[in-house]
């Protein structure tokens, strides 16, 4: 599964020491979770005694939300380049629900699968800075 973040961000940032800042950003922006897909299953063509073995497919389809989210960060001044650690927090704005994806209509494929609209994570990050 691949999940790509599109982001615009807003923020100002706080001097701490001679070459350290302290970045508050806002993002909103939109993300999209690929479709998973499973198997392959052995599964019969039909209800029959004799019906061939064929393969099936599951898993969901491609979804898409938007959300909004805050990203503070540490960054260490060393010129022309700014390395940092932060964190992220998104909230998704609309539910994420991707729909189930069956290959075969012999298979009764799941309900949709809600994913957490609460996302956060940490990274370490090398910028060039340009001024």
């Amino acid at each position: 599964m691949r999940h790509l973040f599109f982001a615009g961000t807003v923020g100002f940032l706080i001097p701490v020491a001679d070459r350290v800042e302290l970045q508050l950003l806002g993002e909103a922006g939109g993300h999209r979770v690929s479709g998973t897909r499973f198997g392959p299953l052995k599964v019969p063509a039909d209800r029959g005694a004799t019906s061939p073995i064929i393969d099936a497919y599951y898993g969901t389809n491609p979804a898409s939300a938007p959300f909004a989210g805050v990203r503070p960060s540490l960054e260490l001044l060393l010129p022309p380049l700014m390395i940092g650690v932060g964190g992220w927090v998104h909230v998704d704005l609309l539910d994420l629900s991707p729909e189930p994806y069956v290959d075969s209509i012999v298979l009764s494929g799941p309900g949709a699968a809600k994913l957490n609209r609460l996302s956060l994570g940490a990274d370490l990050h090398v910028a060039f800075r340009f001024h």
